[in-house]
């Protein structure tokens, strides 16, 4: 067998393979089974030793996971941010000191409602778990793809756009079930249609200033397909317009 046989062989092996771990991948994905029905993660009893369900994170150097934490831990890493004892986490990170990657959150979803989606309500609360006083202001940023991962899109609509933690508060841990921001927004003008997924990505880049950045974390995520306007619905917002119009009409000739 010559060597460009043997070369197009692997190539050919090694795309199948790929195509295997994607397809089997798709199947760790929340489920959207209908419009206005909120798919939620709120991360109950999360550990913190591996990804979530439906989640990809990446950006950290091993050891990536360090389990649950109440935001005393100093260690660079993922975390199962919570109370001791308690089930309500939320995930979240503590960058390394002086390092600069991206951090990113990728959840995966699945459009099972039976039509295209158009528009989506996403809401989620942006958490502090962690002061250090004087260093990196870090926060979120949201973003979608509808292709597959090829392609993330900035989310700019609501407040969803962007959220920065805070450099000032005393340093150590901090609580972040009263340290927190909610933030939402209405994602219009997208087409996946029925059967595809789509993907939801929270980014941090560290932020800016130097030393160690602040421990954050998301929580409470909801994702609702929004159904488009219908033509009955459309007709009787004309047919109210029209009615406005005529009272005005008649105001005037009396």
């Amino acid at each position: 067998m010559n060597h460009r046989l043997k070369r197009s062989l692997w190539i050919r092996a090694a795309a199948w393979a790929m195509l295997a771990f994607s397809a089997s991948a798709s199947h760790a994905a929340y489920i959207l089974t209908a419009v206005n029905t909120p798919v939620t993660e709120q991360f109950t009893s999360y550990g913190g030793l591996e990804a979530p369900a439906n989640w990809t994170l990446a950006g950290l150097t091993a050891p990536p996971f360090n389990g649950q934490s109440n935001g005393f831990s100093t260690g660079g890493g993922f975390y199962s941010y919570g109370a001791d004892a308690n089930t309500n986490r939320a995930l979240g990170y503590l960058g390394n000191s002086g390092s600069a990657q991206s951090i990113t959150n990728t959840a995966t979803f699945t459009n099972s409602t039976g039509e295209t989606i158009t528009q989506l309500a996403v809401s989620f609360d942006a958490q502090q778990w962690r002061s250090e006083n004087g260093g990196r202001i870090n926060g979120w940023a949201v973003s979608i793809s509808t292709d597959g991962g090829m392609i993330y899109d900035p989310v700019s609509v609501g407040n969803l756009s962007s959220w920065q933690s805070i450099n000032t508060l005393p340093e150590g841990p901090v609580d972040g079930y009263t340290q927190f921001s909610t933030r939402s927004g209405t994602l219009t003008g997208l087409t996946i249609a029925d059967g595809t997924n789509f993907l939801l990505r929270w980014s941090s880049n560290e932020g800016s200033g130097s030393g160690w950045s602040q421990g954050i974390a998301i929580d409470n995520v909801s994702v609702t397909a929004v159904p488009e306007p219908t033509a009955t619905v459309l007709g009787g917002l004309a047919a109210l317009a029209a009615a406005g119009v005529a009272r005005r009409f008649r105001r005037r000739v009396v």
